[in-house]
Order: structure tokens, then C-alpha cells, then sequence
């Protein structure tokens, strides 16, 4: 039922519009009738059992000791009675993916908003905990901030995994390739994810990227170049090198990759190198306006313009006047017409 506005969990919250679903879980606007403010209530499918119960679970013990302002923040939950619910502040703005729809994003803007992923990113490497599921779906976009959430995947070092042995979790588009020859997730495959999803962010579309690839990316992604040119060339460097087949080529840490794509943004370098690209545009456009052929009804101006003021002296009379050194210069643009004349 989408419309769960008479439903009271936990005597407490009044559900309202559906937000969203998934395999296991649905989420809900929700008034906290305590608090008098609007929350999002993920709420468990009864019939979900076995170990996608026990990722809910465990994705609900971890978040609620999170504290970062890019991470959803969790304010309560019902892990024992069912229905299981989580509780989080609710966001206000659009996902990546939504976002996404819209066209390719300005570099600035997605260079930030990686930044910011990054640094929810290594808080969780703090707490001893990987993400595993970095897609445009899990990052919300509100006006001034990126919020990392759906943290169903989540994997603390001192928990034992509940997905079944050899099974991959994750989202294969956006997966580093090793995870899907059973090598564990690591910084370094999160960085992979971030990296193939800003570069998805830039390049849109790429069909080399498709929603229902299911196996391991076997190539290097392209250069930004082959769809836009508006970028700092250092942009396709640290791409490359966040998404290389080999995680041991990759960024050693959240850091070490924060720190180039924040240094873009101070870059005069790269500044002076898309305004540079914006100046040739302009002359090129200027000199191919300078090229065309001048149309019939131009020159025929063109001529009148020479004419006229001889036959306005004419018509004052020969006798009164004599036209002499007439000088005509006609460029681009530009037309002058320059002369001496006696009075008799």
C-alpha cells in the first residue's frame, strides 16, 4: 500500500508518502508526531527473512553511530519487532541518478560534490567501515551538500559478512573488477566506484557504461575528451587512475585523491587552459564568420554606398564641384570612403 498515512509505527510515526522501494525495503515520508518534524522511515518488508533481514539489521546498528554531515543521519530504530524500521532525517533535493537525467554536470560542480563523497568516505574508513555500494542512486544531492546513504552493504571489519560465500554484492555497473573475481572490497575499489561515477557524471552518455552490465569492465574508461572539451586536462589523469584495472595503480587513499581534484579547483593553470579553449572557439567562429562569401545583396549595398555621394555632388551642379583622390577601402565590417573635392 503506497499511501500509509493511518499507519503509527512505534506509536510515534505517522507514514505518509511513499519515497521509494526496494527489494527488501520501502521508504516512507513520515511525521515524528513527538518532535513535530518530517523524518524517513525505511521499513523492512515482512516477508523478508534470512540474511537481507540481517543486512538490515546490521546497516542500522552501524549508521546509528555514524555522525558526518555528507551521511544520512539515522535518528532511531525498530530492530527486534517486526515491522523493522529505520528512521533518518529526511532529505530535501534529488539523487544523482535523477540528476543525471538532466545532461552531463558542470566540472565544478561534480569535482565538489566527489570531494565531499570522499570525505564521508574516509570517516567510514575511520570507524573501520567500507560502503560497497557507490552509485548515482546512493548519493543525494541537497542545495548545498552530497549525502551518502543506503548503506545496506555496509561491512565492518570486526562483523562477519552474511551474503553467502562467492556471492557479489553490489551494483555491477559501477563495481571495481576485481570484487567480481572475489577479491574483498577495499579503499581501493571504493575509489574505483567513486571514480567510474564521476566520470559517468561528465561523459553523459556513454554506452560503453550500460545499466545492465553484469560482468567486469575490461578496458579503460575513455578520455573526457571524446564528449566534452570544457575541463582541465589533469581531470582525465585522475580518472584514469581511480578507475585502473589494477587497484594497486590506484589512489592509496580517500585523501591522496581529494587532495588533486580539490587542487583543480585552485589550478590557474587548468583555469587558463578552458579559458584559452573558450578564446579559440571565439576566433574560430569569428574567422569562419570572416570567410563566408559575401552574398549578392552585399555587394550591391556596397556599391550604392560608393555612388550615392558622388551623385549627391553631381546633382549640386558639375560646375559647382569636382571630386578628386577617391578613395574606397572595403574589409570586413568595415567600410571607408574618403575624398577631396574644389569648389569653382
Amino acid at each position: 500500500m503506497d499511501n500509509q498515512g493511518e499507519v503509527l509505527l512505534g506509536g510515534r510515526y505517522l507514514l505518509g508518502e511513499l519515497l521509494g522501494s526496494g527489494g527488501f525495503a520501502k521508504v516512507y515520508l513520515a511525521t515524528d508526531t513527538k518532535l513535530k518534524r518530517k523524518v524517513a522511515v525505511k521499513l523492512l518488508h515482512n516477508a523478508v527473512r534470512g540474511g537481507a533481514a540481517e543486512r538490515f539489521r546490521r546497516e542500522a546498528s552501524i549508521v546509528d553511530k555514524l555522525r558526518h554531515p555528507n551521511i544520512v543521519r539515522v535518528f532511531d530504530a525498530e530492530l527486534i519487532e517486526e515491522p523493522c524500521y529505520l528512521v533518518m532525517e529526511h532529505l530535501q533535493g534529488e539523487d544523482l541518478s535523477q540528476r543525471m537525467a538532466m545532461g552531463p554536470m558542470f566540472v565544478q560542480e561534480a569535482v565538489a560534490y566527489s570531494c565531499e563523497i570522499l570525505a564521508a568516505l574516509s570517516y567510514l574508513q575511520g570507524e573501520g567501515v567500507l560502503h560497497r555500494d557507490i552509485k548515482p542512486a546512493n548519493i543525494f544531492l541537497e542545495e548545498e551538500r552530497a549525502v551518502l546513504m543506503d548503506f545496506n552493504l555496509l561491512l565492518a571489519e570486526d562483523l562477519t559478512a552474511v551474503t553467502k560465500t562467492g556471492m557479489i554484492v553490489g551494483t555491477p555497473r559501477y563495481m571495481a573488477p576485481e570484487i567480481f573475481y572475489g577479491a574483498s572490497a577495499s579503499v581501493q575499489s571504493e575509489i574505483c566506484s567513486l571514480g567510474t561515477v564521476l566520470f559517468q557524471v561528465l561523459a553523459l552518455p556513454d554506452m560503453r557504461l550500460k545499466e545492465k552490465t553484469m560482468g567486469p569492465r575490461k578496458d579503460a574508461l575513455p578520455a573526457l575528451a571524446e564528449h566534452r572539451d570544457d575541463y582541465p586536462k589533469k581531470l582525465d589523469e585522475i580518472i584514469a587512475r581511480a578507475t585502473a584495472l589494477d587497484p594497486e595503480c590506484r589512489y592509496e587513499s580517500y585523501e591522496a585523491i581529494a587532495k588533486e581534484l580539490e587542487a583543480l579547483g585552485v589550478d590557474d593553470g587548468a583555469v587558463e587552459e578552458i579559458e584559452e579553449k573558450v578564446e579559440q572557439k571565439l576566433v574560430l567562429g569569428q574567422s569562419k564568420e570572416e570567410e563566408k562569401p559575401r552574398s549578392r545583396g552585399h555587394w550591391l549595398a556596397l556599391i550604392l554606398v560608393i555612388l550615392l555621394p558622388i551623385v549627391w555632388l553631381w546633382a549640386r551642379g558639375p560646375s559647382s564641384y569636382s571630386v578628386k583622390d577617391l578613395v574606397v577601402v572595403a574589409g570586413p565590417g568595415t567600410l571607408h570612403i574618403s575624398w577631396r573635392s574644389d569648389h569653382s
